[in-house]
């Protein structure tokens, strides 16, 4: 395949992220034709062959059209998050691990509608996972909103 038709040329705003191991091996997110959000594999850093993987399903909420996303991954892509804003301006998590695969995450609050702020940190360090994800929340729109996670469990704060 040397020319992919995957991206929406009606509006404006498609948003990627991508996330990559040491070894080359890269993940794109991002909203495809049909306005859900996939993965791109990319296993060979010398090659364009990919793999395409629909995330968004009866199961995960559909994404809003000319929203972020972000992404994290740890353990050469064993653990991968990605958040995005849904069509009722949450913010979603999906969650990637090597033994359960793709799973609905947490809802970690509401983002102003049509928002493009999103961003995404985490820290892995000493069996302990450490997530950032800031947003423009619906709740106080003039600042940086960001959850994030004390023991597993999420937490808002301002900045």
């Amino acid at each position: 395949m040397n020319m992919s038709d995957l991206l929406p040329t009606n509006f404006v705003g498609t948003t990627m992220c991508a996330v990559q191991n040491d070894d080359g091996k890269f993940r794109v997110y991002f909203q495809n034709k049909d306005y859900q959000i996939y993965e791109m594999s990319l296993n060979d850093p010398k090659s364009t062959s990919y793999t395409l993987l629909k995330l968004t399903n009866g199961n995960m909420p559909a994404a809003r059209i000319n929203t972020p996303i972000a992404a994290v991954a740890c353990n050469n892509l064993q653990e991968i998050r990605v958040f995005y804003i849904t069509v009722n301006s949450r913010v979603q998590e999906l969650c990637h691990s090597q033994r359960h695969g793709w799973q609905k995450g947490a809802t970690i609050g509401t983002a102003v509608e049509n928002s493009t702020c999103l961003y995404a940190q985490g820290r892995f360090a000493h069996n302990e996972t450490m997530l950032r994800v800031g947003f423009q929340s619906a709740t106080a729109p003039q600042t940086i909103t960001e959850a994030h996670t004390v023991k597993d469990e999420w937490k808002t704060r301002v900045l």
